[in-house]
């Protein structure tokens, strides 16, 4: 499979696509520290399985993991179609600080369950606490 983020080959399947260049790998290290868990792997049904959770759905950590990851894939994507097609390129950085940007939004957009262990992720991300609610 083509990568045309580095013009590879990519011997495996599309399974590990996503996140086994530098770049897209670089990207994803970037930003997984924003969800609180810096143990997710690189592999892309790894970090599946690791996005499965028996935690509250409505967690802050929980939304926060899979809006980065659904986000990530959806830029690094982009920006592989943008090298192939349009001959343009991002530096690491700007497609890290539009991932950071996208979801904040999004994030900002969101009400959640408060859960005490959040609080240093609501305070990463620069998040007030109006869309937080104590749990019933």
């Amino acid at each position: 499979m083509y990568c045309g983020i580095k013009s590879l080959i990519i011997i495996r399947g599309w399974q590990r696509l996503p996140f086994e260049c530098n770049y897209s790998s670089h990207v994803w290290n970037s930003v997984k520290v924003l969800t609180g868990k810096s143990n997710i792997p690189n592999e892309l049904d790894l970090i599946v399985d690791s996005m499965i959770t028996k935690d509250a759905a409505k967690s802050f950590s929980t939304t926060a993991s899979k809006l980065l990851f659904a986000a990530s894939c959806y830029f690094i994507w982009q920006e592989r179609n943008s090298r192939l097609f349009k001959k343009t390129k991002r530096t690491h950085d700007q497609l890290v600080t539009t991932l950071k940007y996208t979801v904040r939004l999004k994030l900002l957009t969101c009400s959640f369950v408060w859960n005490s262990k959040d609080q240093e992720l609501v305070d990463i991300w620069k998040l007030p606490l109006i869309g937080i609610r104590a749990p019933n």
